[in-house]
């Protein structure tokens, strides 16, 4: 049996944060355009 450890965990849980974070602003730059990034 494996046990999953807490570094492990905290892994899966940042590259599922960073892949949302790529993935909203692929979406707002490919809704509003380019120009909808560089107002921030």
């Amino acid at each position: 049996m494996t046990q999953v450890g807490m570094a492990s965990v905290f892994f899966v849980g940042a590259a599922a944060a960073f892949s949302a974070v790529g993935v909203f602003l692929a979406v707002l730059s490919y809704r509003h355009g380019a120009a909808a990034l560089s107002t921030w």
